[in-house]
């Protein structure tokens, strides 16, 4: 196995969530997908609310962090997505100087019904954005219509 690139746009934004599971990610910069944006579905336990997930929505990006992995942690932050219904993707990403490169992601494949995150979660992941220089007021009006 090789190291990869992994494009975080939900808790694992958040560098120090990152790190707990993935001591050895290192943060790469900004990077965004593309005529995607954020969604909130389903009911996680860990957070009790909507956890993010990808949607639709032409015209716009779905902005995160760019990190790259190992092997071992890929292995981790698949483990942590799985009681969530997220598995892997991969697709390519605009990193800070604009140039495609390929990254994978975690994807909810289940329960997406629209549900409010919680407050705790929105925390996390306005850190994390803030981490990587974003606007979490943009990213929060910038909302996918659909999944």
């Amino acid at each position: 196995m090789y190291n990869m690139l992994y494009f975080a746009y939900g808790s694992l934004v958040n560098r120090d969530k990152l790190l707990e599971i993935s001591p050895s990610a290192s943060p790469v910069g900004a990077a965004r997908i593309e005529n995607h944006a954020l969604c909130f579905t389903g009911r996680s336990k860990t957070w009790g609310g909507g956890t993010a997930t990808i949607g639709l929505a032409p015209t716009r990006d779905l902005w995160g962090g760019l990190y790259e992995i190992d092997p071992a942690g890929r292995a981790e932050i698949e483990r942590a997505g799985k009681h969530d219904g997220y598995v892997w993707a991969f697709t390519a990403v605009l990193d800070a100087s604009g140039a495609r490169v390929k990254a994978g992601l975690l994807v909810k494949v289940s329960d997406f019904e629209r549900t409010e995150p919680s407050a705790i979660y929105l925390q996390v992941l306005t850190a994390g954005w803030l981490q990587w220089g974003l606007d979490p007021e943009a990213i929060l009006q910038d909302i996918a219509p659909t999944i």
